[in-house]
């Protein structure tokens, strides 16, 4: 079973560096796949030297609120998923300046959606979230972009983050 790593990131390259050293040379499980997609021109170019099986260049939205910068966050989150997605078979996202020390902790989380049969995995305000944001913050709910997993072949079949409708919702 191969883990992807989708990484999403503006600028900051020497936060990167150090998450694919930890993945790379310190994790037990070897068999993961490092998508990265980065938004902003200057860190991109220090990026390509590391070991990343998949660099990309997001849009580097101009950002004069939130939505903008959502907008830039969702590029940059779809672009990495979908890189590492298509090399993996379940694939976890977190920016740039977050690390995961341990392998064996996305193994474990692996395990528990293989057992239940569950198809993603995330941390987020459910069944309370009108209560905890309000009714017009988030219809819907909502999920925290940091440390999600998907599995790999339902991010793809589903298409999930091919809808251009999505990123007008984020304008």
């Amino acid at each position: 079973m191969r883990i992807g790593i989708a990484i999403s990131v503006y600028d900051k390259a020497a936060e990167v560096a150090t998450n694919v050293n930890i993945i790379r040379n310190h994790w037990d499980y070897k068999d993961v796949f490092i998508s990265v997609c980065c938004n902003h021109q200057e860190t991109y170019e220090k990026l390509k030297d590391l070991d990343i099986d998949s660099l990309c260049l997001g849009e580097d939205y101009p950002v004069y609120g939130k939505p903008d910068l959502r907008l830039r966050q969702y590029d940059c989150i779809k672009k990495s998923l979908t890189g590492a997605a298509k090399n993996s078979d379940y694939v976890f996202h977190w920016h740039g300046d977050a690390y995961c020390l341990d392998s064996d902790s996305l193994l474990d989380l692996i395990g528990e959606m293989k057992s239940n049969g569950y198809l993603i995995s995330a941390r987020g305000v459910w069944k309370n979230y009108k209560a905890f944001r309000g009714e017009s913050k988030a219809p819907y709910g909502e999920v925290d972009d940091h440390f999600f997993c998907i599995k790999s072949d339902h991010l793809i079949s589903s298409k999930m983050y091919n809808d251009d409708d999505q990123v007008e919702r984020i304008r």
